[in-house]
């Protein structure tokens, strides 16, 4: 039996709902029981678009940088995983230049994906990557990756390599805050009205 296009709309708007209902569940656990070092938040009360920041512990290469991530939830989830991207530049074996996991936290965003799993668990999973990079619990990347093979034979070397990177990408942007600071008073900046120019050129930095 086909469904006429009322009950195909009404059909969406039903699984919309589900999806909204079990977000808003997550991000009220993660509320009250927040993971160290991490911070969700929403954008403009948008729950499928979720902004999470990590911030790496002691023990970790990338220490005293922070990192920005982007998670994007389908209409259908938690049928469907949610998109997860690193909106910040690293030197990473699990994550490329876009931002997509090369490992896919073994396989949790695509083929093993469970209803059962969550945003916390996966996470979780994100921290392990950031404070023990050099960990073989994660599998290969999908495809061949040239820093996992580096992470692999020579961790040391891999170590050091993604500490001079955090160490550059952190100076590069201390370099130019100032800058920016001067342009968004010169803009008589005000909360929600940043332009989109100087938005870009933050963003390149």
């Amino acid at each position: 039996k086909y469904k006429t296009r009322a009950e195909s709309k009404k059909s969406i708007k039903k699984t919309t709902q589900m999806a909204l209902k079990r977000i808003q569940k997550e991000l009220n656990q993660l509320e009250k029981e927040p993971l160290a070092g991490v911070n969700v938040t929403t954008t403009d009360n948008n729950l499928f678009t979720v902004n999470v920041t990590i911030t790496p512990t002691q023990n970790s290469p990338y220490y005293e940088a922070i990192y920005q991530f982007c998670v994007k939830f389908p209409p259908d989830y938690p049928f469907k995983a949610f998109e997860l991207t690193c909106m910040t530049e690293i030197y990473h074996h699990s994550m490329r230049k876009d931002g997509c996991f090369c490992c896919s936290l073994n396989g949790k965003l695509r083929d093993n994906w469970s209803p059962a799993l969550q945003l916390k668990l996966i996470l979780v999973d994100v921290v392990k990557l950031l404070d023990s990079p050099v960990s073989k619990d994660f599998g290969e990347p999908c495809g061949s990756c040239e820093i996992f093979d580096e992470s692999r034979k020579d961790p040391e070397l891999f170590l050091r390599k993604a500490r001079t990177h955090m160490i550059d990408t952190v100076y590069k942007w201390r370099k130019h805050r100032y800058f920016f600071l001067r342009k968004i008073k010169q803009e008589k900046f005000l909360p929600g009205r940043l332009s989109s120019t100087l938005f870009r050129e933050m963003m390149s930095f």
